[in-house]
Order: structure tokens, then C-alpha cells, then sequence
């Protein structure tokens, strides 16, 4: 299957690293972002699959338009820290190392979000 427990991280808020946490640690329960991130100054995106996919995407609190984000790129933003026209995300935006399971995996999860 592929999967080794929990997935390695690198970035983002040192409390990431320290305690552990996930998408919802800043992004919420249903996804849907808009808290500022502790320490720091952004506000998470809305992740719902939905959401980023839409034709009209726009990141954060500035508001910087970008195309939609497909499959690809979504896992690049995830483990690289790129929007969909190569702009660096915040630096809260942790990179995870995840594999082709555990990104199939999370896909699906984020389709799920309402």
C-alpha cells in the first residue's frame, strides 16, 4: 500500500513539526480556511475540492488570482508550496512528502468537503 505512518513534513509553523497536525490544524474541519494561522499572518485557503478547481480561484487574504488548480496541481501546491501560476504559497503552508497513495487518498478527502 505504500503508506508509513505519519506522512513527513518540512516548513510551515514549527508547531507542525513539534506536535503534529494536519489540513485542519489551519484549514478547519470542513476546509474551508479563513482563520489566520497562529504566528503568522495568513489566512488558509478554502480546500475544498470544489473550491479549488473553480474557474474564479483566488489565494489568501490578497487575493491573488491564479488559474484553477487540477489534480497536479494541487499535489504541487501540497508538496512544493507552488500555486497554479508557479507563485510560492505563504511560508505557512507546510510541504508534505507524500506519497501516490496517501495523495489518491487526500483527494478524495478534499472531494468529500462541503
Amino acid at each position: 500500500s505504500g503508506r508509513t505512518g505519519p506522512i513527513p513534513v518540512s516548513g510551515g509553523p514549527m508547531w507542525v513539526g513539534m506536535r503534529g497536525g494536519g489540513c485542519v490544524a489551519c484549514h478547519g474541519v470542513r476546509g474551508r480556511g479563513g482563520v489566520p494561522v497562529m504566528m503568522g499572518g495568513a489566512i488558509p485557503s478554502d480546500i475544498r475540492y470544489e473550491a479549488l478547481t473553480r474557474e474564479e480561484h483566488r489565494e489568501g487574504e490578497k487575493t491573488r488570482e491564479h488559474p484553477p488548480y487540477t489534480d497536479a496541481l494541487i499535489r504541487r501546491a501540497i508538496t512544493e508550496g507552488r500555486d497554479p501560476a508557479d507563485n510560492p504559497l505563504d511560508w505557512t503552508m507546510p510541504r508534505w512528502r507524500m506519497g501516490d497513495a496517501d495523495f489518491a487518498d487526500l483527494l478524495e478527502y478534499l472531494k468529500t468537503l462541503r
